[in-house]
Formats: C-alpha cells, structure tokens, sequence
C-alpha cells in the first residue's frame, strides 16, 4: 500500500479547500480523515507525542507553509480576532478546480451513456471472444486527450451481465441490502456493469487494460450508485466483497493486475 505523502495531502487539501473555501487545517484534516484510508505506517504515534504520523504531515500543509506545494495553489488570510489561518484557491488553482468538477460532470453523463450502449449491446459467445476483448490494448476514446478516459466494450459488459446471470454480485455479500431493479423489454432484470478497479485509474496500469472480465461485476443500480456515491464506510462494504472475490484472477489474468485494497478505495475519491 502507498504511503500517506505531503503530495497526497496537498492534493487532497486542495480539492477540500475548493469545495469549502476559507476552511480551517483542522476543518482540511477531519475532511481527510473521511475519505483517505491510512496505512498501518501511517497511523504509527510519533515519537513522545499522542499524535499519529499523518497528523504531522497534514500540520505540515500550514507550518511549512511559504515553502511547500500547498501554499503555491491555495492562498491563506487570518481574519480579525480568529487564531486560526483560513485558506481559499489562488485564482487560477479555483478555475482549474471548476474544470476539473465539469470534467467529473462529462463522466458521469459517459457513464450514463457507456450503461446505455450496454443495456443495447449484444453478448460473447465464447471464451476466445471473451480473451480476446480482455487482453486488448487500451485505448483512448476520441477526443479524451484530457480526461483520459479510455474505451470500453460495451458487449463485453453485457456478457458479464449474462454470465452473472443478471443477477447482483452482491445480493449473497449484503442480503439484507436492498437491491432494487426493474425488468426490462428484455425479458430481464435491469443491472449495470460495474469496474472494481475504476476506469479513471486506466492511466495508472500502462499497458494493462482494466476493461476486462476479470475487473467487471454485474450491480443493481443501488449498489452501482453506493459504490460511486456513498460515504467511505459504504464504499468499503459494497466494494471489499467484490474486490476478494476478484483480486486474485485479476493477479492471474494475462495482464497480471495488482493493487491493494486501501489504495483503490484511496482511488475513488
């Protein structure tokens, strides 16, 4: 698993300060603390203190700050009477952060359409189809220079949905969830294709297409828009089930596909 880095903490404290503007550090940690999922090295105590070793790398955001990365994207005033720095975006780190929340608005209506294109795909019929798809190059869509957003098979998806019985794989994991769908024109029940390593981490695995059987789940729409849209804590319930049912056939497959769990939770956000 990755270490927590002053990097790390930058860009996080960025996008926090970008949706909270004129935020304390200790308003920028607790936000941390909520979406980042910390490594046992990272949470060690440091010497003669009660704080852990993240702590100081977040404090270090503000202490260090004149000379670090974080003070060169987000500026910092102390209102009157407070004793407390409150910190807001520099003009151009605010427009390159409604860039990046129009970008995450183009994704999500791709992801819309990509469910579309597979809920009218037709299926695989054979294992050799099924490889063949799996262990192609990636490839970027037209026009994604950008955003990076690679192509995916849309009849692959579909014959994930078929070979899942289309059925969610997590009704068994989370029996007591409620898996709510519909039945379609087809004759079937309405689910959706799901990536446990998401797609935007394609840029990551040079060479390694993520748009293969071994990475792809058949989902309810509630369990599809929990995975993307809920809290940390039910992120990791929906996800930890999918992810020890598929890791080691993602290590198997051909393209021999490795990431440990609390780094691709710390990849959702």
């Amino acid at each position: 698993m990755s270490r927590f880095t002053e990097a790390i903490a930058t860009d996080l404290a960025v996008k926090i300060v970008g949706e909270h503007p004129y935020c304390t550090i200790e308003f920028i940690k607790t936000e941390i603390e909520k979406t980042y999922v910390f490594s046992s090295e990272d949470l060690e105590p440091l010497a003669n203190r009660g704080d852990q070793k993240y702590t100081q790398i977040i404090r270090n955001l503000t202490s260090h700050y004149g000379s670090n990365e974080f003070s060169k994207r987000a500026n910092r005033v102390l209102p009157a009477g407070e004793r407390e720095y409150q910190y807001f975006l520099y003009p151009d780190e605010k427009n390159k952060f409604a860039q990046k929340q129009t970008e995450n608005i183009v994704d999500d209506i791709n992801d819309y359409e990509d469910d579309a294109q597979v809920n009218e795909a037709d299926h695989y019929n054979s294992e050799q189809e099924i490889d063949i798809s799996s262990n192609r190059v990636p490839i970027l869509k037209p026009g994604s220079n950008v955003n990076h957003r690679y192509q995916t098979d849309p009849k692959l998806a579909k014959t994930i949905l078929q070979l899942a019985g289309y059925k969610c794989e997590l009704k068994e994991a989370l029996p007591t969830e409620n898996h709510t769908t519909f039945e379609t024109s087809g004759n079937h029940v309405y689910l959706e294709a799901h990536h446990i390593i998401p797609m935007k981490a394609q840029k990551d695995f040079p060479g390694q297409n993520l748009d293969r059987a071994e990475n792809i789940v058949a989902l309810c729409p509630t369990c599809h828009k929990a995975v993307h849209y809920g809290t940390r804590e039910e992120i990791i319930k929906h996800l930890k089930p999918l992810y020890d049912d598929r890791i080691q056939k993602l290590r198997d497959c051909e393209h021999h596909i490795d990431i440990s769990f609390e780094d691709l939770i710390n990849k959702y956000y």
